[in-house]
């Protein structure tokens, strides 16, 4: 299971990272390569909702990293965090994009049925 989105309904509330550090798509590794501090800022910008140009220029992917697996509770240590933003960057820089991406959207799914709850009268039926 190395591809980019199969991913485990279990795995979504774990202390483990959703996708593993492999599992790029060729646009997203390129974007880590290339532009490395723009797809960082975009991370945590998802992640906290944050200012993507303070995030560019005042912060370090590496500081980003960091802070969003310990937002969401992924097991590691800043050890870690610093070995794999050195010597596999493109790789921790994707994943890092795709967990702030894959929380955001599930994030945005829940609030939606929340929303739907509250205005449809069909959903907001309990049924027993």
């Amino acid at each position: 299971n190395w591809g980019p989105y199969k991913w485990e309904q279990s795995t979504q509330n774990s202390d483990q990272w959703t996708l593993g550090l492999c599992a790029c798509t060729p646009e997203t590794f390129c974007y880590a390569l290339l532009l490395p501090f723009c797809l960082s800022a975009q991370a945590r910008s998802r992640f906290d909702n944050s200012d993507c140009c303070f995030n560019m220029f005042c912060t370090t992917p590496c500081a980003n990293n960091t802070m969003i697996r310990e937002g969401y509770g992924i097991q590691g240590n800043e050890c870690i965090d610093v070995l794999t933003a050195s010597f596999l960057y493109p790789c921790a820089l994707q994943r890092m994009y795709q967990e702030a991406t894959i929380k955001f959207l599930m994030a945005l799914a829940a609030k939606g049925a929340e929303m739907m709850k509250k205005c449809c009268p069909c959903c907001s039926k309990t049924t027993k």
